[in-house]
This record gives structure tokens, C-alpha cells and sequence, in this order.
């Protein structure tokens, strides 16, 4: 699924949103890996949502007074579910397995979130995110990104950081992709 116009204002709508993907993640069996790693996907990109508005503008006084402890938050949920976010992890490499736009965006949503996780949510002491994950994973774009189409301008969500190069990427020619996708751009 293409989030277009993402984040949309109001970060409490996604701080809901992350509760409840990860109640969805507590009701699952424990041995379902494939719908554990789909709403923790969910619930990783309600963070960066929550990152991105933060940064859109920090003069919000939800910012200073609510950020805080949602991440304090987020890092004591996502301890709880190391099985879900490992196997969140996983969909990021299936997903640019793909070589296409849809995978590429996919895998970019994943890598932006993951890149919060490291950056913003993880207290350093025991990170949520091995290092060596993403390394491998910005190998794997590098490899693969530069011969894929690029990625619409809409479809890319308002307010990254410049270090979250791998929405930029992709910038070969506008031919069909090698796979079938799931949806047009």
C-alpha cells in the first residue's frame, strides 16, 4: 500500500495507531511470523510519522512535552516484541528482493523507520536494530537501487531528513518493471 500525502497532520492519530498495531501483535500466535511482521510493520511506520511531524515543526508544544515519553514508549513495546521486529526486519530484504518500485518503496518506508528507531528510539544499551542489519541493507539498495525507476515525488513522505538518501535513489529510466506491481504510479 502507497501512503500519498504521509504524514498527515495530527501526530495523536498515529501514536493510536501505533497502541493498536501492537495489540494486534499481542493477539497473534506467537508462531504467526508473517501477520506479527506486517502490524509491526504498521506500528514502525506510526513512528516515523511521529518523527516527521515532530521534525516538520518543533516549536509544537506536543514536541517537547509528549515525544519523550512516546519513545520511552515505543523502546519498551518493541523490547517486548524483539520476535515481531525481527521479523519486520526480514520484510525490508523480501521487499527490495523484489527489484521493483513497489518493493523499492516498501523497502524504503521500512529503512526510514528502522532509521528512527536506531537514531531516536534506541537508548543505546541494548538496540532494537543490530547495526549490522542495516549495513547489509544499505549494501543491498546500493546494489540494487541505482537501475530501478524512480519513485514519484508524491509518494515520498514529506519532511525525511536529507540522510534518508535511499528514497532518492532509484533513478533509472521510466520503463515497466521487471515484476508485476501492486499498484500504479
Amino acid at each position: 500500500m502507497v501512503l500519498y500525502d504521509f504524514p498527515q497532520s495530527g501526530h495523536e492519530r498515529y501514536v493510536k495507531a501505533f497502541d493498536r498495531a501492537i495489540a494486534m501483535i499481542e493477539e497473534q500466535d506467537e508462531n504467526d511470523h508473517v501477520g506479527r511482521a506486517a502490524a509491526m510493520g504498521d506500528a514502525t511506520t506510526d513512528v516515523l510519522a511521529v518523527s516527521l511531524l515532530a521534525g516538520q515543526d518543533r516549536a509544537q508544544p506536543w514536541v517537547e512535552r509528549e515525544l519523550p515519553a512516546f519513545r520511552e514508549h515505543v523502546r519498551d513495546a518493541l523490547r517486548r516484541h524483539r520476535p515481531a521486529l525481527a521479523a519486520w526486519l526480514g520484510t525490508i530484504d523480501v521487499a527490495l528482493w523484489q527489484r521493483n518500485r513497489d518493493g523499492w518503496y516498501r523497502a524504503s518506508l521500512g529503512r526510514s523507520a528502522a532509521e528512527v528507531l536506531v537514531h531516536e528510539v534506541d537508548d543505546g544499551d541494548d538496540p532494537l536494530v543490530p547495526p549490522h542489519r542495516l549495513a547489509e541493507v544499505d549494501e543491498e539498495m546500493r546494489d540494487i537501487g541505482p537501475g530501478l525507476n524512480a519513485l514519484p515525488p508524491e509518494v515520498i513522505p514529506r519532511g525525511l531528513p536529507e540522510s534518508h538518501w535511499w528514497w532518492h535513489l532509484p533513478q533509472g529510466p521510466n520503463e515497466p518493471d521487471t515484476d508485476a506491481a501492486d499498484y500504479s504510479y
